[in-house]
């Protein structure tokens, strides 16, 4: 799970402080308007237009339009994570195979926040933050996945043959984000989505070597 972002005013706690709400009007300002404009060509003067604040209270909050997003990105990433966690603290509570229930998750997830997503991808490689959120969050879900393919091996519920779990779970993973991202890309619809949760769980069952039904 990615760790929280932080604010020009230093680490993020846990409790409530003034100013939070302008906080979340200024972050969701941002997610509404990059429904119409490319994160690329957002000004911090848009943002504060819309969100109602000046430009100085806006920088109290974030120190550029990248902080924005890294924070926006960091809530989608923990949110993605979340499906993932719950299986792996117990995933005999659930009916569906984990790997059809996480991926399901992350496809939803990322859809619902397709601009937020695609903003932080064009983002990768110019901000070091974004990078580290990512990398944080893509290192603890390869970790997960390989923990719960172990599991499967060891119930014998997949061969124990092949290659270490933890570098099947990267090859994976690696496949399950690329596949995703291009379906944010290219405006992928409901339907299109549902085709690729089904093509990226058997897929999945198949590299670990469950049944892909």
């Amino acid at each position: 799970m990615s760790a929280p972002a932080t604010s020009r005013r230093g680490q993020r706690d846990a409790k409530p402080r003034q100013g939070d709400r302008r906080e979340r009007t200024i972050l969701d300002t941002t997610r509404a308007l990059l429904a119409d404009v490319p994160f690329s060509d957002l000004t911090i003067e848009q943002i504060a237009t819309a969100a109602g604040v000046s430009r100085s209270s806006l920088y109290f909050y974030f120190a550029d339009k990248a902080q924005i997003i890294l924070l926006l990105y960091a809530e989608v990433l923990e949110e993605m994570s979340a499906a993932l966690e719950r299986w792996f603290a117990d995933p005999d509570k659930h009916a569906e195979p984990w790997s059809r229930a996480s991926i399901n998750a992350a496809v939803t997830v990322a859809r619902r926040n397709a601009n937020v997503v695609c903003a932080a991808l064009d983002s990768r490689g110019s901000n070091l933050e974004i990078d580290r959120a990512f990398n944080q969050y893509f290192d603890r879900a390869i970790s997960r996945s390989a923990a719960l393919i172990e599991r499967e091996r060891a119930a014998g519920l997949a061969p124990s043959c092949g290659p270490p779990a933890e570098a099947l779970a990267r090859a994976l993973m690696h496949m399950t984000l690329h596949s995703i991202h291009e379906l944010l890309r290219n405006g992928g619809s409901s339907a299109d989505a549902k085709a690729l949760i089904e093509t990226l769980t058997v897929l999945w069952a198949r590299g670990v070597g469950t049944d892909p039904a």
